[in-house]
């Protein structure tokens, strides 16, 4: 069988083996060959509603949000468990993270209410969040979030720098405007 006798075959194929079809001549960097299979499957439309790239834009940077808050919980964990890790750098690493932790949280707040929309509500079901979700384990309701909160504020009292605050609302508002 040559290569445009297989081509005809592109449009038999399931969902699944196109998408795997097309990752392997990705990687294999067969761009003619990726973007036969791409424009060989057949198309679907699809209505949304027109707030739908608003809402993906905040679900992508709520997710981005929530895993960096808990990379920094990690790093705050490690630092308060094993000081000796950092060695004489560690209480100024220690509460340099610990206000980054404070600064991102209250950026997200921020960004959530000039929205109108509520910052905890947002973060619901993510992991280390909390959910709403009345029969789920103890441990899926919990919101470490909140709990390493309590500690970056001991750690670092006189609270975020709010320069550094602003510039994170910034940054959040610009990947919003980008992907609206």
């Amino acid at each position: 069988m040559n290569l445009n006798q297989v081509k005809k075959l592109y449009g038999n194929l399931a969902p699944a083996e196109r998408f795997a079809a097309i990752l392997a001549a990705a990687l294999r960097g067969d761009e003619t060959e990726r973007l036969a299979l791409v424009n060989s499957a057949p198309r679907r439309r699809y209505e949304t509603g027109d707030y739908t790239p608003l809402a993906e834009a905040w679900e992508r940077l709520a997710h981005l949000h929530a895993e960096t808050q808990l990379y920094f919980a990690l790093c705050i964990h490690v630092l308060l468990r094993y000081p000796e890790s950092m060695g004489e750098e560690a209480e100024d690493t220690l509460i340099q993270g610990a206000c980054i932790y404070l600064a991102n949280a209250e950026a997200w707040r921020q960004a959530c209410q000039a929205h109108g929309l509520d910052p905890a509500g947002m973060l619901l079901d993510m992991p280390g969040c909390g959910t709403h979700d009345p029969e789920a384990p103890i441990m899926a309701q919990t919101n470490a979030l909140d709990m390493v909160q309590r500690t970056c504020a001991a750690i670092c009292p006189e609270g975020p720098d709010p320069a550094v605050v602003a510039e994170l609302v910034q940054a959040l508002e610009a990947a919003l405007v980008r992907a609206a």
